[in-house]
């Protein structure tokens, strides 16, 4: 057995809303990015107890391995990961005599070497009976290329991303952030794609501009960086995709003048920069045969909307002449329509999709 490992996770907002429909765990800290805002970390901090699930991914993949039986595990909070962060997990055997041993475990910012977590656990080892045979691993699923072409999503575990990727089913192929951009989560080859739908980005807080306490960061994260990621959605389509392939950028009415009163005004920004990056893109797209447009909605049921209290989400209703929230399904269905809708008139447009709720 090898006496140290390590590995690298990338955490962004999404993960905690990952976690909390896992666990149960709603806290508002972890989940809610307005009520965050008001907190010493202004954006939501991500659960202490995904530290715990790291640490057993060192214990049944590493360290021992196959063979653990994980006997009792010890954490202490150095300090929180507020997302999004890239968390370097290593592992370190303390003892081991082939039948029981402890290791000890730090995680810590794969960028700035910061310690979040501190932990150690002791663990034994299961027998595997060999006359009954292992389980069968699960089938790979195929990378053959369907005939309509892959649909590649970003922010894939977000509630939009979630039902695009239900919607196009075995097409779809989730988008996994690096250093870089994205790379998808199976092989792709050249002129293989017919999508890529970028519903990625970071959850909103409800700071005002002037009360940033670091300007150049919060901009950054809000603004720039998602303005990047969606470029680089668009090397992903120009690089792999076929004659007449879409990119899909996503925009909300947040972006425009509203009963919001700018309640989130860095989100805000964010999305305001959507129309004209696809009016930029679908011209540069055309390069390729490519194209290029920008889908607005209104406020989507669940997913970051998931912890509006029943007074908010009833004033979002009213203004709606359906008198409800409009879903992700219902929003993923006509990101289909726009993607499957063949030709170049659209490319470089911007839809507004918000069921004629009033601003």
């Amino acid at each position: 057995m090898a006496t140290e490992a390590n590995f690298v996770v990338e955490v962004t907002p999404e993960s905690a809303q990952d976690f909390a429909r896992l666990s149960g765990d709603w806290n508002p800290l972890h989940t809610d990015g307005a009520y965050a805002a008001g907190t010493a970390w202004r954006r939501v901090v991500l659960h202490g107890a995904y530290s715990a699930g790291l640490v057993s991914r060192m214990a049944g993949m590493f360290l021992p391995g196959r063979d653990c039986l994980l006997h009792n595990m010890r954490l202490r909070f150095v300090a929180p990961v507020v997302p999004p962060a890239a968390l370097a997990v290593n592992g370190r055997v303390v003892a081991d005599n082939g039948e029981t041993g402890s290791v000890a475990v730090a995680i810590t910012d794969r960028d700035s070497g910061m310690l979040y977590t501190e932990a150690s656990y002791d663990f034994g080892r299961h027998r595997h009976d060999a006359e009954h045979p292992a389980a069968t691993a699960p089938a790979a699923v195929s990378d053959d290329c369907p005939e309509d072409g892959w649909v590649l999503v970003s922010g894939a575990s977000g509630a939009l991303g979630q039902a695009v990727m239900r919607r196009y089913g075995a097409r779809a192929v989730a988008l996994t952030r690096t250093a870089e951009g994205y790379t998808p989560s199976r092989s792709v080859t050249p002129a293989s794609v017919a999508a890529v739908v970028h519903c990625g980005w970071p959850a909103p807080d409800n700071l005002g501009l002037l009360r940033l306490e670091d300007v150049a960061s919060s901009v950054g994260h809000a603004v720039a960086k998602p303005l990047e990621l969606s470029i680089a959605a668009a090397r992903l389509l120009r690089d792999y995709g076929r004659e007449g392939a879409t990119l899909v950028l996503v925009g909300s009415t947040s972006a425009q003048a509203g009963r919001h009163n700018w309640r989130m005004p860095l989100y805000s920004l964010g999305k305001s920069t959507m129309p004209v990056l696809a009016e930029i893109l679908g011209m540069e797209l055309a390069a390729t045969r490519q194209r290029c447009l920008c889908v607005v909605f209104d406020v989507i049921d669940g997913g970051m909307n998931a912890g509006m209290s029943p007074r908010v989400r009833q004033m979002h209703a009213d203004r709606s002449p359906w008198q409800r929230l409009l879903d992700a399904d219902e929003a993923a269905a006509q990101v289909a329509w726009v993607v499957d809708a063949p030709g170049p008139m659209a490319s470089g447009g911007c839809i507004t999709l918000s069921g004629g709720a009033l601003p």
